[in-house]
């Protein structure tokens, strides 16, 4: 069995450390489909839309130790 490799791009998204105690607030589940590419020398050969389905999250309230 071989396997191929193929150089991935990406766009968009961000991450963000939080220090400080906060709340997260309730929040209803989503759907999203995001669309990979698929390219062969250059050109657009294939087209995959990829789905994620996000639960619905709970209210949690974090506090600092004491």
């Amino acid at each position: 069995m071989s396997t191929s490799t193929r150089p991935v791009r990406a766009w968009g998204g961000t991450s963000t450390v939080k220090e400080e105690p906060e709340t997260q607030t309730p929040l209803e589940g989503f759907d999203v489909t995001v669309e990979r590419v698929f390219h062969n020398d250059g050109k657009e050969v294939r087209r995959e839309p990829f789905r994620t389905h996000y639960t619905p999250r709970d209210e949690i309230t974090c506090e600092t130790p004491r």
